[in-house]
């Protein structure tokens, strides 16, 4: 389906070509001459109804959280770009990048998440944490690029944000790894340990320097461990515990991540944590048939300590995970099916495809921005509503490419 969809979309916008009225020479018009009297074609849309986007219980009942939004359009400036860029693949962030700027159009169920999350840290202890898991009706739709963005503006408003862009990669494939020191059935995946370090260090930026390790760790390793007194200098220690030429300590990457998410779980660790996993459905299964150790044999959950450490926290169903904060995740195709009791644990916050509102704020926005003519007819406007609504990142891609 994903495929035919894709194929619609290349034949829908060559056929738009062919008709003159997506040319290049039209894209190509300036921003300003766009954002005049005459975008009033775009006025007549219907943009003062939001869809609501209620975030509800697993079991149905009443919604914890309902918000009514427009829809807004963020370009992110290179910081927030980066953090992005980070937390997306590669052909995402692409898809999401016209003219050099990364946009994203904010849809209300994000937005409802975000306002959850804010309401209930400054809540305190008082309220439970939030414990939400983004789901879909259909691909593409926009679950990671809203778990992208709920932990952008997370971090915007001071909190530490420990992300997983794609659970699956760390159990879908063969992986780097050794056996832990610290339980031998267990097997330690040094790699993709430090690459996580690394992403996080860089998307938390200097907080970490300002958040002091709560004592000393023992590390068994002949490596020097002295002065790892802040997350940072923590962090710090397991991605080079192992240099480019495989000189050092294979182990130590993973234990610091432990650690690491240890640390966030304090009580008077004094700021917020968002614990955020994409693809998370990839670690339900109880084994893992691409994931094989040193005699070929199928690694099971148990045994692979980098998914232990984060499933000590997104599991933690009868405790409080974090001080304060939440967990959310997104359950995604790449990542097996997905039962609906697999998220039982889990509020639900439910993307379906766009909404009339949301499709006519995304063809304003590029008509303005010079991308689109301004003086679609009724029926040029309702294809690419089609389009859009159908999976807006595919219409980005080949908007792009026009």
């Amino acid at each position: 389906a994903h495929s035919n969809m894709s194929s619609a979309v290349r034949c829908g916008l060559r056929a738009a070509v062919a008709s003159g009225w997506v040319s290049g020479a039209r894209c190509c018009t300036s921003a300003r001459s766009m954002a005049t009297d005459s975008v009033g074609n775009w006025s007549a849309l219907a943009m003062d109804q939001a869809a609501e986007s209620p975030i509800s219980t697993s079991d149905d009942s009443t919604p914890t959280s309902t918000i009514t939004a427009l829809p807004k359009i963020t370009a992110f400036n290179a910081t927030e770009t980066e953090f992005m860029q980070l937390a997306l693949s590669k052909a995402t962030a692409e898809q999401l990048t016209t003219a050099g700027t990364m946009e994203v159009l904010e849809r209300s169920t994000t937005q409802a998440v975000v306002a959850t999350l804010l309401s209930s840290a400054a809540a305190g202890a008082a309220e439970d944490i939030p414990r939400i898991a983004l789901v879909g009706d259909s691909k593409g739709v926009g679950k990671s690029v809203g778990l992208a963005s709920i932990a952008q503006q997370c971090k915007a408003n001071g909190w530490v944000v420990a992300y997983v862009p794609n659970a699956s990669t760390w159990c879908d494939g063969l992986q780097s790894i050794e056996t832990s020191k610290r339980d031998e059935t267990r097997l330690d995946q040094y790699a993709a340990s430090a690459r996580w370090l690394t992403q996080f260090v860089t998307q938390n930026g200097s907080t970490l320097a300002n958040i002091k390790v709560s004592g000393s760790y023992e590390w068994d390793t002949p490596l020097n461990s002295s002065g790892l007194d802040t997350l940072q200098s923590l962090a710090q220690f397991g991605i080079t515990a192992l240099d480019s030429n495989g000189e050092g300590d294979p182990t130590i990457a993973c234990d610091v991540v432990g650690v690491v998410l240890k640390e966030l779980r304090r009580e008077d660790l004094g700021v917020p944590v968002l614990v955020a996993v994409d693809v998370y459905n990839a670690w339900l299964r109880e084994s893992f048939p691409k994931f094989k150790d040193f005699d070929s044999v199928v690694v099971t959950r148990e045994r692979a300590s980098l998914i232990r450490h984060f499933l000590k926290i997104t599991e933690a169903v009868d405790s409080r995970p974090i001080a304060a904060g939440a967990v959310v995740v997104a359950a995604s195709d790449n990542g097996g099916t997905v039962a609906p009791q697999d998220m039982s644990s889990f509020a639900t916050s439910m993307y379906t495809r766009f909404s009339d509102t949301e499709v006519h704020a995304l063809l304003r926005h590029f008509a303005t921005r010079g991308y689109l003519p301004h003086d679609l007819t009724k029926q040029q406007r309702s294809v690419l509503q089609l389009i859009i609504s159908s999976n807006p990142r595919q219409f980005r891609k080949h908007l792009s490419s026009l």
